[in-house]
């Protein structure tokens, strides 16, 4: 705890009279490391990045999540160390930022009993501001880490390999295989249309859980921009159906869910028929090559929950491509012809 309260005295906002709680929750590559209360109740949360995360990274991340704070108001608002940095060093070689949220979460669940369907509109059109916010947005540490596109067929078969011999756990090994033959199954000249479709900044990791909202369920915030990177903002659109919008088993309609997320988006910000048109295809490949709940790392477990239900959604998501992939065309051109009806 000694490491954490001396960082405390780096930061304007944060004094005496303060409470400080040790936590201990993940958040990708960082860690939910104390939360300070103030004698107003008021609390902040000290995020700890391990010494292998880069200092720029670090500073991409903070400049990420302000900017959108600056911009739209909707992130927390990172605090400025004494000496005018977004983030501080302790002894041991981590770095530290410091963030003031008050909100609260709710589930797909309890946005539907208050929004009804309304929400899945509400969430699209929150999804498009923060994308057109960053469209702007310039990293002025100079990091523009973009990802690619992997293809896992090698560390699939080692991890086949692995669970065989070690966890011997059968249901790693037929997602595996599953993963293995839908690979060399897909179709190759997807990728150059895949290399062409536009690229920018995005928050990584949209879903209800990293969404705050006040008592009217009303967002207020979007949190934890640790995969913040250069990505395809269609491949976020594409996570928010099936982590937020689908994860209730594709109860409802989805067409109806589909339709009114995308209504939602293009009333912020637009989309080019290109990134609709690849927009199933590029998912899937992804969540095929995605290794996560996988791989052993250190200082985590298996979490075979949670792997089972990454695996239920991509193989629900696998028996109704080509319908979701026809609803999306179909909506977009209906849009599109709206518009154009419209303009004239």
């Amino acid at each position: 705890m000694a490491l954490f309260l001396n960082i405390l005295d780096y930061y304007h906002n944060i004094g005496e009279n303060h409470v400080v709680e040790k936590e201990s929750k993940n958040y990708g590559i960082a860690k939910l490391s104390a939360v300070i209360t103030n004698n107003k109740g008021e609390k902040y949360f000290l995020k700890c990045f391990p010494k292998s995360v880069s200092q720029k990274r670090v500073q991409f991340i903070a400049e990420s999540q302000n900017y959108i704070a600056q911009n739209t108001g909707y992130a927390p608002k990172i605090y400025k160390n004494k000496c005018n940095k977004l983030f501080s060093q302790n002894s041991t070689g981590s770095f530290i930022l410091s963030e003031y949220i008050r909100a609260q979460n709710f589930t797909i669940s309890d946005l539907l009993h208050e929004l009804g369907t309304k929400v899945y509109y509400i969430l699209g059109k929150f999804l498009g501001l923060i994308h057109s916010s960053y469209y702007q947005f310039v990293s002025y540490c100079g990091y523009d880490k973009k990802l690619v596109l992997n293809n896992s067929l090698s560390r699939i078969k080692d991890l086949i390999d692995y669970h065989k011999f070690h966890t011997k756990n059968e249901f790693y090994i037929e997602s595996l295989l599953y993963k293995y033959e839908e690979i060399l199954r897909f179709p190759k000249d997807r990728f150059m249309q895949f290399n062409s479709l536009p690229r920018q900044v995005i928050h990584g990791d949209f879903y209800v859980n990293n969404l705050l909202f006040n008592e009217n369920k009303e967002i207020i915030a979007l949190i934890d921009y640790e995969q913040s990177c250069c990505f395809f903002r269609v491949y976020e659109i594409m996570r928010g159906f099936f982590y937020t919008l689908c994860a209730d088993s594709f109860g409802g309609s989805l067409q109806d869910k589909i339709e009114s997320f995308i209504c939602g988006y293009l009333e912020s910000t637009n989309l080019c028929y290109t990134e609709i048109t690849n927009a199933v295809e590029l998912y899937y490949w992804i969540q095929l090559n995605d290794l996560y709940g996988f791989i052993h790392h250190a200082g985590t477990s298996f979490s075979l929950d949670l792997t089972r239900f990454r695996m239920s959604l991509l193989k629900k998501f696998a028996n109704r491509k080509e319908e979701i992939n026809r609803m999306l065309v179909d909506l977009y051109d209906r849009i599109m012809k709206k518009k154009n009806y419209v303009a004239r």
